[in-house]
């Protein structure tokens, strides 16, 4: 059994309630959407996801740049032509930076709860150092079926569910899907 309290090399680990440093808010949102996602690149650029509850939601991933929420990876990433759109965001749950600082984005295809259909529930990586989406993963019905909702994504050692393999990494999603019982989703990120 390993210790919990024991880190890299066997280290121990201060659990105790020491302070490590300043709280500092960086954003603060007052209207418009809740969001449910935020994550920071090693760079220290941050990201945030809205999904599409209900609330107007102009970009459902953003970049917060000098205090403002900038659709991110573009505009054109946050504008999809529908539920099944397999090359925009159609309504992002959750998003994580990898520790190759790729940004994954976890789009469950389920605007207002609404049944998923093929292209809308999909993975996405964004190359933080280009800006670019660099992979989509999407998933199939058998997958992520019509009640399903996805609800956090991990990569590499990133927050949600953990899920580590190499360099590439491997990644994981819970699934609550709805009057079905939940079921862990994962894949191959490489």
């Amino acid at each position: 059994m390993t210790n919990p309290f024991l880190g890299r090399d066997n280290q121990a680990i201060d659990v105790s309630d020491t302070p490590r440093g300043e709280l500092e808010v960086v954003h603060t949102f007052t209207d418009g959407p809740m969001p449910t996602g935020v994550s920071v690149s090693h760079a220290g650029r941050i990201f945030v996801n809205f999904p599409k509850w209900g609330d107007e939601v102009p970009a459902t991933v953003v970049e917060l740049v000098d205090g403002e929420a900038r659709p991110y990876p573009s505009a054109e990433a946050n504008q999809a032509k529908g539920n099944a759109d397999p090359d925009a965001f159609v309504s992002v749950q959750s998003i994580v930076v990898d520790p190759a600082d790729r940004l994954w984005v976890l789009d469950t295809g389920s605007p207002l709860f609404e049944e998923t259909q093929r292209g809308g529930p999909k993975l996405v990586c964004v190359d933080l150092s280009t800006d670019e989406i660099a992979q989509t993963i999407l998933f199939e019905p058998d997958v992520a079926l019509p009640k399903t909702e996805l609800c956090a994504a991990g990569a590499g050692g990133g927050t949600g569910v953990r899920c580590r393999r190499d360099q590439a990494g491997v990644g994981g999603w819970p699934d609550e899907t709805r009057r079905r019982g939940g079921r862990l989703a994962g894949g191959d990120q490489a």
